[in-house]
């Protein structure tokens, strides 16, 4: 059983994985070392998951909870003749 594939590796620098998975898909990530000063450094972490599909990120439902639940009750009141 293979959890992740090892892309890159730069000795002191950076790490690159990516994995496939049936929730996520394909998933790439990168760490990165950055120096700072002598005895310090930043770990940057960058990760490349896929877009869902067309449809979702087009339907107007799929956006955050507090927009779903503005443009429900919009609705509501349109349909109850409150607008």
């Amino acid at each position: 059983m293979t959890i992740f594939r090892l892309i890159s590796f730069v000795s002191g620098s950076s790490i690159t994985l990516s994995s496939t998975t049936a929730l996520f898909g394909a998933v790439a990530c990168t760490y990165r070392a950055i120096p700072i000063e002598e005895d310090q450094s930043r770990l940057v972490v960058k990760l490349l998951l896929p877009a869902p599909p067309w449809p979702a990120r087009l339907d107007h439902k799929s956006g955050p909870p507090g927009r779903r639940l503005a443009h429900d009750a919009q609705a509501a009141a349109d349909t109850q003749g409150m607008c």
